[in-house]
C-alpha cells in the first residue's frame, strides 16, 4: 500500500511494485491541492502533483480514498478511485489515553464555572481555519463571557494568533498525545472549520470520545456526521457560520451529549481498524487471489 500519490519515495514504491510485479494500490488522503500561503508556490506544487502522479499511473492502476471525497479528489488527475478505505481509529484505547491526562484545561484557559469550553487540535496554517475560528470566538464570547477557548498545536501562525488572541484564548502549543484527548474529552464543543481534510484523525478522535463536534463539510466529515443529530456542518468557514454553530452547541447541553453520543456510535460501527483491515485484505485477495 502506497500513502498518497505525490511523495518521491511513493513514485519510487509504484516503480519498484511495478518491476518486482508487486500487486500495489495507491492511498489517497486529500480533497485539495497542497497550500503553501504563496501563489507561485502553490503553481509549482500544482505541476509537481500532476507530474508525480503521470508517473504513479504509469505503474499502478489502483487508487482508492481514505473518504469518499479522497476518492471523488482524484478524478482532478484522470483517475476513477476503485473504492473507499476508510481512515479509522480505535474507540477504546482513545478513552484509555485520554483517562490518563492530567491537566485541567478549565482552570488553565480561564473558563467560568459552567461557561462553555471550546477546543481546536491541529496545525496552525491557514487551511485550518485557524484565524476564522479566533474571530469567531471573540464574537462568541461577547454573549458567554465566561467561555475560553484553548487551541493546542504549532506551526507557522502560532505567533501570529498569540499577539492576536482575545481573552479568554490559551494557545498551549503542541500537547502530547494523551494530554490532546483529554482536552477532547473536557471540551464542551470541538471546532475544526478546516479548508481541505481527506479524514482528518482529529475528527474521529474527538468522535470517539463523545465530544460535540462543529466542523466544515470536508473530507470524509459529512460520511461520520449527520448534520444536526451527530455534529454540526458548517456552511462556510467565515466567523459568522463559526460563531452561529459554537452558540446553537452552547445553548443546550444536552444537544451536545446527545450529538456527542451518535458521534461515538458511528466510529464503533463504521471507523474501526477492523473493519479498515478487513477491507484491505479483501482489496489484497482481489488483487492477488
Amino acid at each position: 500500500m502506497i500513502n498518497t500519490r505525490f511523495y518521491p519515495l511513493s513514485v519510487w514504491a509504484a516503480k519498484e511494485c511495478a518491476a518486482r510485479g508487486i500487486p500495489a494500490i495507491v492511498l489517497e488522503h486529500g480533497t485539495k491541492h497542497l497550500s503553501l500561503d504563496n501563489t507561485l508556490l502553490n503553481g509549482v506544487g500544482n505541476f509537481y502533483e500532476h507530474t508525480a502522479m503521470k508517473l504513479v499511473r504509469r505503474w499502478c492502476d489502483d487508487f482508492y480514498g481514505v473518504s469518499k471525497a479522497c476518492g471523488d479528489w482524484l478524478s482532478h488527475f484522470h483517475v476513477t478511485a476503485k473504492g473507499t478505505l476508510y481512515n479509522a481509529v480505535d474507540a477504546e484505547a482513545i478513552e484509555a489515553a485520554a483517562g490518563t491526562a492530567r491537566r485541567d484545561f478549565h482552570a488553565e484557559a480561564g473558563a467560568a464555572p459552567g461557561a462553555p469550553l471550546i477546543a481546536f487540535i491541529g496545525r496552525f496554517i491557514v487551511e485550518k481555519g485557524v484565524r476564522e475560528l479566533l474571530e469567531a470566538f471573540a464574537a462568541f464570547r461577547s454573549k458567554y463571557p465566561g467561555a475560553a477557548l484553548v487551541m493546542a498545536g504549532d506551526g507557522p501562525l502560532l505567533p501570529e494568533l498569540r499577539a492576536a488572541a482575545p481573552a479568554g484564548v490559551l494557545l498551549p502549543g503542541a500537547l502530547p498525545y494523551a494530554e490532546s484527548l483529554g482536552l477532547m474529552k473536557q471540551a464542551d464543543i470541538f471546532c475544526l472549520p478546516s479548508y481541505s481534510e481527506g479524514f482528518s484523525t482529529t475528527i474521529l478522535e474527538a468522535a470517539a470520545l463523545a465530544a460535540c463536534i462543529v466542523t466544515t463539510r470536508t473530507g470524509g466529515s459529512p460520511e461520520l456526521i449527520q448534520n444536526g443529530e451527530s455534529g454540526i456542518l458548517l456552511d462556510g468557514h467565515d466567523p459568522a457560520s463559526i460563531e452561529k454553530a459554537l452558540l446553537r452547541c452552547a445553548e443546550s447541553p444536552a444537544l451536545r451529549a446527545g450529538m456527542g453520543a451518535k458521534a461515538r456510535a458511528a466510529v464503533q460501527a463504521r471507523f474501526t481498524w477492523q473493519r479498515t483491515a478487513e477491507k484491505l485484505l479483501e482489496i489484497a485477495r482481489v488483487a492477488h487471489p
